[in-house]
């Protein structure tokens, strides 16, 4: 799955470290972040979309794991936290690139 993503057209590395490996694809695309093998709730993939309905802005989130519940659970909390960082940066991408059209 995670080369499917990465050989995507605009599949930029945003973050690579000892735990997590992700990409972005294009600006406003989806967000992919697998595990490394030293994180506990390796090995899992998280894919994150910005989804905007009505106005309103929301991430959807799709997840796969082989490993165990606990570790992949706690995982999935710390994206939990990032998520309204993600929101707040895709709204200013927007509100930024609204600005620039004539």
């Amino acid at each position: 799955m995670w080369r499917a993503y990465s050989s995507q057209p605009g599949a930029t590395a945003i973050r690579s470290a000892s735990q997590y490996q992700c990409i972005a694809i294009g600006k406003t695309g989806p967000v992919v972040c697998r595990t490394q093998p030293s994180n506990p709730a390796h090995p899992s993939i998280v894919i994150r979309t910005p989804v905007e309905d009505k106005g309103e802005l929301f991430v959807r989130t799709e997840a796969d794991t082989a490993a165990n519940c606990p570790a992949f659970l706690n995982m999935m909390q710390q994206y939990n936290e990032l998520t309204s960082h993600l929101g707040d940066q895709i709204v200013q991408d927007k509100l930024r690139d609204a600005s620039r059209r004539p």
